[in-house]
């Protein structure tokens, strides 16, 4: 239910056209077809065009044997499905596609090779991207009230929600909670409750993690001689500083959900 709510509700293509290029993108790549919609057939023959997609655009070549290569391709798309179906249903098809291509282009950093681990690492870094986070933050504040929804039906969709962010955290360690959606709903009902300590604990460690992460960012651009990356990242850094920065408010969230998840007894949604 949820994911069939989501797919329906698209921003305007009015609103759309009021945002930068980088949000109208991962807007875009949001609100076309998601996983959990797609039919087994369809699914598995966009995972083999993935992954001999980003062997071509990679330049790192399959078997010389041809069963061997075939066989190569058809296990490890086999495998790239099935992960799909099971940790990223609610992510769409596209968003995957683009994870690839910028994996595939060294956008996320170095690999040796293309295995589970490197197309796992790239759907991640794509996933937990904070400019994706912020453009769908944006597209939410954008839209309209949901019509037609009865109370019950919005906390049907927020528990829903809830338990596969839960569910995605128990079987990797991570939350991905865009927007910081998923806190917000668990502080308006008060199951998340912090002491002005706590906050301020939470803040500081945001900015730290930010910071790092911009920081390695900038690195891998600047080895790449990407002014254009590197002045961005530093304009990001410089904004570190706003206490009501939107990139340090999601990272403090996150953290306070982590902690959230980590005190529920094992079996409790």
């Amino acid at each position: 239910m949820t994911a069939e709510l989501i797919i329906k509700e698209k921003l305007p293509q009015e609103s759309l056209s009021r945002l930068s290029e980088c949000d109208q993108l991962y807007i875009t790549l949001y609100e076309s077809v998601r996983i959990v919609n797609m039919t087994e057939e369809v699914l598995i023959n966009a995972s083999i065009d993935l992954v001999a997609a980003s062997y071509a655009e990679s330049g790192i070549r399959l078997s010389n044997d041809p069963k061997e290569s075939d066989t190569q391709l058809e296990t490890l798309s086999n495998i790239l499905k099935n992960d799909l179906k099971q940790y990223h249903r609610f992510m769409t098809i596209e968003e995957v596609r683009e994870a690839f291509k910028r994996g595939a282009r060294k956008m996320y950093g170095d690999f040796m090779g293309i295995n589970i681990s490197t197309y796992t690492d790239w759907i991640n870094k794509f996933r937990f991207d904070k400019e994706r986070a912020e453009a769908l933050s944006r597209r939410e504040r954008m839209l309209k009230p949901k019509d037609g929804l009865t109370k019950e039906d919005k906390e049907r969709i927020f528990q829903d929600a809830l338990n596969d962010c839960l569910e995605y955290f128990r079987k990797t360690g991570k939350v991905i909670d865009t927007g910081g959606a998923i806190f917000d709903g668990l502080w308006k009902r008060k199951k998340i409750k912090l002491t002005p300590e706590q906050v301020e604990s939470y803040k500081e460690q945001a900015s730290k993690n930010e910071y790092e992460r911009l920081e390695h960012e900038r690195k891998l651009a600047a080895d790449k001689l990407d002014r254009i990356t590197v002045n961005r990242i530093d304009i990001q850094m410089d904004e570190l500083m706003d206490e009501k920065n939107m990139s340090i408010r999601i990272e403090a969230k996150r953290l306070s959900l982590v902690d959230y998840f980590k005190s529920l007894p094992t079996g409790v949604n």
